[in-house]
């Protein structure tokens, strides 16, 4: 009996020939991996769908900063640069009709494909798209709502609010199939927080609750700012970075823990992006970009810089440095580059990356690996990195955690 026949024949024992049929399919889904549990019957109390589109009467607002943002980032050719990697081969690219478009005062235009980037390839490599899970068949969408779902119970788990599921135990399928609204008001109230999700989510596939909708990234960057809280547990006035900002989730979910003083270091596509996304959903929040003066000397603000302004930041500067599944896919050369900046102008650098160490697609480069780059880091102003804990990521299979001080 082959692993087809076994697992429908488990199935058929508790369910209607259909059910089984169904689930066990999506125990073998090829995107089921992503998803860290299983269920043994379907019976989502989440629901799995496009997110509203919200409209903004300060779009044009919003979009006249950083026009001037984007035309002194294209005059100054920060896309161009001179090396190859997944980033500037594979994502860059992607851009240029929306960049066409801001050059030529075609600003219309330029605010609707920011508005539709989910429907479009503007968040391509750093969060979920339409135009990759925009033809799903049913089987690939459940694997996908697993997978979001999973993410939540991950964290419900590594905060001790449920049992760490068990499939030896027969111990699983529990938590999943919950209403995520209930897992929500058990964080909130271990943590004492007030969840909510990002508004700006206009026709994003995710999973809807009363506190809006959410995906994987979204459960993702809130366990790593309760990580950064966990460092740092009687301070919001600490001063944080994160390179490769993706989105801007972590500025985001920073804000609900009152950590306030936040840079992002991003090229210019990306750093363009989550400029957007960050001003439509904290309308409240002051931002600054490389081009305002005095941007290390400013306080409490969400500051969009460019890799060559972190370069030059002052000696001890950040708190902690983070960096969450880029470094290995960019240049070595530039990835080593960030680490040297790290050891002289941070206190500690948290890491969460992969260590697959697979070519960069076509390119003729292995993807890095951070501690065997930090490995061969000479000794910068006489500091070093010192790792302190190791251990898997608790939300996504195949991520290592890593936390190093600077001293």
């Amino acid at each position: 009996m082959n692993l087809k026949e076994k697992i429908k024949q488990t199935f058929n024992k508790k369910y209607s020939p259909e059910t089984a049929e169904e689930i066990s399919n999506l125990w073998r889904s090829s995107l089921l991996p992503l998803a860290t549990h299983l269920i043994i019957k379907d019976d989502f109390q989440s629901v799995l769908t496009k997110s509203p589109i919200c409209a903004d009467k300060k779009d044009k607002e919003i979009y006249n900063v950083l026009k001037k943002v984007i035309l002194d980032r294209i005059k100054q050719k920060k896309d161009s640069e001179n090396y190859d990697d997944l980033w500037q081969y594979y994502i860059v690219p992607k851009y240029a009709d929306f960049l066409q478009s801001v050059i030529d005062n075609k600003d219309d235009k330029a605010i609707k494909i920011l508005n539709h980037m989910f429907d479009n390839e503007l968040v391509y490599g750093f969060e979920s798209t339409n135009v990759i899970h925009g033809n799903l068949s049913k089987l690939e969408k459940k694997s996908i709502h697993l997978r979001y779902m999973s993410s939540l119970v991950d964290l419900c788990e590594y905060l001790q609010l449920i049992p760490v599921e068990n499939i030896e135990q027969n111990q699983l399928g529990k938590y999943i199939l919950q209403n995520p609204d209930d897992l929500l008001d058990l964080i909130e109230a271990k943590l004492g927080i007030k969840i909510k999700f990002p508004t700006f989510k206009n026709n994003q596939l995710a999973i809807q609750t009363k506190r809006g909708s959410f995906t994987f990234r979204d459960i993702s960057y809130l366990y790593i700012a309760i990580k950064i809280k966990e460092f740092f547990p009687d301070k919001t006035n600490i001063k944080v970075c994160e390179i490769g900002g993706g989105m801007g989730y972590l500025a985001y979910y920073l804000d609900i823990f009152g950590i306030k003083d936040v840079t992002i270091v991003d090229i210019p596509t990306t750093s363009n992006v989550s400029a957007w996304f960050l001003m439509k959903s904290l309308p409240e929040r002051e931002f600054l970009f490389e081009t305002d003066e005095g941007i290390f000397s400013a306080n409490k603000k969400i500051k969009l810089v460019m890799p060559e302004t972190f370069l030059s930041a002052p000696d001890d500067y950040f708190d902690i440095v983070i960096n969450c599944d880029s470094l290995p896919e960019i240049n070595a050369n530039i990835a080593t580059n960030y680490l040297k900046t790290i050891q002289r102008v941070a206190k500690q650098f948290y890491s969460i990356n992969q260590e697959a160490e697979m070519n960069m697609l076509s390119l003729n480069q292995k993807q890095n690996v951070i501690h065997k780059l930090i490995n061969n880091i000479e000794l910068n102003n006489k500091k070093s990195f010192v790792r302190l804990t190791r251990n898997l990521f608790w939300l996504r299979r195949g991520y290592v955690e890593e936390l190093y001080i600077i001293k």
